[in-house]
């Protein structure tokens, strides 16, 4: 399977985010799901001090479209661990670790079970989660790429020769 990116916003953050998502999916081994994100980026900081937001677009059954609306006053160092924070939720929902119903019924499930709506936000168990991923994704990519990058140096060195 495969995911489809759509990217609105400038394009050196397009890079990134490009860059981003496509080693989130195959660190996190989604490939396995055909999936769809669509990543706004834009100024969406609000009253809560929230610098991205992740939505189901499609079914919240069995969810596989997402738009993820990230702020675009952000350094890029902000911008990755937000992005990893809002991916972690898409990963939430994709697995059914996270559930929500909207309508005459609202309800959020974690891993089965129903939440209470009179927790603090972020005392909520897919909030605790994303909050504890976006940190350890972002030390794990920025080591990837250091290493990436050691790995092409060694490669292009020529040993000299007498």
């Amino acid at each position: 399977m495969s995911y489809s990116l759509s990217f609105v916003g400038y394009n050196q953050r397009r890079k990134l985010t490009r860059k981003i998502v496509d080693w989130f999916i195959n660190r996190r081994k989604l490939n396995r799901f055909s999936i769809f994100i669509d990543v706004n980026d834009r100024r969406c900081r609000n009253a809560d001090g929230n610098n991205g937001t992740c939505s189901t677009l499609d079914g919240l059954y069995r969810p596989r479209m997402f738009e993820i609306e990230m702020d675009n006053t952000l350094d890029d160092e902000e911008y990755t661990t937000t992005l990893f924070h809002e991916l972690t939720h898409m990963e939430q929902r994709l697995r059914k670790r996270h559930q929500y119903r909207v309508g005459w019924k609202d309800y959020s499930k974690w891993k089965g079970k129903k939440i209470k709506d009179d927790i603090p936000y972020d005392l909520l168990p897919w909030e605790i989660e994303a909050n504890e991923q976006e940190k350890k994704l972002t030390d794990e990519y920025s080591s990837s790429l250091l290493n990436d990058q050691d790995e092409r140096e060694a490669y292009h060195k020529i040993p000299k020769r007498y």
